[in-house]
C-alpha cells in the first residue's frame, strides 16, 4: 500500500483500536536535597493500553517509563527527587467512550512491576488495576486485549503495521504548557519490519525491529509503551488487528523503532502471576 492509501485506511483503524488505548498522565514536583519542593508542579504523560489476563486487567506502558536511571518516575521518586502529586488514566479514546474526564488513580496505591532492561530486550511494565477503576475505564467503553488478541492468526496475510500512542510532537499546547488532558490525543504510525541496523542492541530476547518509513510524524518520542498492531486480511476477506507488543524505543539517524514483543510480555507476565499465587 502507498501512504495515500494507509493515511486513508489509518483514520478508520484508529477508531478500532482507540478502544484499547489509555494515557497515563503523572503530575509531579521536583524535589531539593532537603526534601523541599522546588518551583512549579509539571505534568508528564505516557502512552499505554489495556490487557485482560486471567480476569485482572493490567494497564500497560514501557518499563523505561518508572525505571530508566535517569528520568524514570519510580527512580527519582525513590532517590528523594520528585513527590507525585496526582495520578489519572485518559480513557477516551473510542467510540464508545461517554466521559472525556480521566479516571484518577492514587500512584502510591497501584502496584508498578516493570522491568527495563536492555541487554535481555526487556522494557514493560503493567499495572493491575483495582475493581473500583476497572469499572469507571469500563463503563467509558474500554474494551482489554485478551490473549487471543495477541496470538498470531492461524489465516490470512499481514498488510501492515502500526504503531499507536501519543507522540511528543502532538502534546505541545498552544502556550507552550504541558497540561495535557484536554487536547491529548493517540496517533497511528505504520512501520515497516526490517533488519536490525548494525549499530541495533543485542540482545537475549529478540525484538520486533521496524522502520518509519513516511516522514511524519518527525519523531515517536513519547510513542514508548504503545501497542504495535498488525493488521491482518483473512483469507474470506475480511480484516483482524492482533497485538504484536510493545513500542520501546527508537533509533533517531536510521528512523527504526524497536518493541518487546508479545511472547516475552507475556512470558514474563505468568511467572509474575505464578509466584503471586505460590
Amino acid at each position: 500500500m502507498d501512504e495515500q492509501q494507509l493515511i486513508e485506511m489509518g483514520g478508520r483503524f484508529l477508531k478500532l483500536v482507540g478502544q484499547h488505548l489509555g494515557c497515563l498522565v503523572v503530575n509531579y514536583v521536583a524535589l531539593d536535597p532537603n526534601g523541599n519542593d522546588l518551583g512549579e508542579e509539571h505534568v508528564a504523560s505516557f502512552s499505554g493500553f489495556f490487557i485482560e489476563m486471567k480476569g485482572q486487567w493490567q494497564f500497560v506502558t514501557a518499563g523505561h517509563v518508572f525505571d530508566d536511571e535517569d528520568e524514570g518516575i519510580e527512580t527519582l521518586r525513590k532517590a528523594g527527587r520528585l513527590r507525585v502529586t496526582q495520578a489519572r488514566i485518559v480513557d477516551c479514546f473510542g467510540d464508545g467512550a461517554r466521559d472525556h474526564l480521566p479516571t484518577i488513580i492514587s500512584y502510591d496505591d497501584v502496584p508498578k512491576i516493570s522491568i527495563d532492561n536492555g541487554k535481555r530486550g526487556l522494557d514493560f511494565a503493567f499495572l493491575p488495576l483495582r475493581d473500583l477503576y476497572v469499572n469507571t475505564i469500563k463503563a467509558n467503553g474500554v474494551v482489554p486485549f485478551r490473549p487471543a488478541d495477541w496470538a498470531e492468526p492461524a489465516e490470512g496475510e499481514v498488510i501492515a503495521f502500526g504503531v499507536v500512542g501519543f507522540p511528543e510532537e502532538e502534546k505541545q499546547g498552544a502556550n507552550g504548557d504541558d497540561r495535557v488532558d484536554g487536547w491529548i490525543r493517540p496517533i497511528l504510525v505504520w512501520v515497516r519490519p526490517c533488519a536490525p541496523p548494525e549499530n541495533a542492541p543485542k540482545t537475549d530476547y529478540p525484538l520486533f525491529v521496524a522502520e518509519i518509513p513516511f516522514s511524519t510524524p518527525k519523531s515517536p518520542k513519547g510513542m514508548s509503551g504503545g501497542a504495535v498492531i498488525a493488521l491482518v486480511r483473512k483469507d474470506d476477506g475480511s480484516t483482524k488487528y492482533y497485538l504484536v507488543g510493545v513500542q520501546s524505543s527508537w533509533n533517531k539517524v536510521a528512523r527504526v523503532i524497536y518493541a518487546c514483543p508479545m511472547s516475552s510480555f507475556f512470558q514474563f507476565m505468568l511467572d509474575v502471576i505464578a509466584s503471586e499465587q505460590e
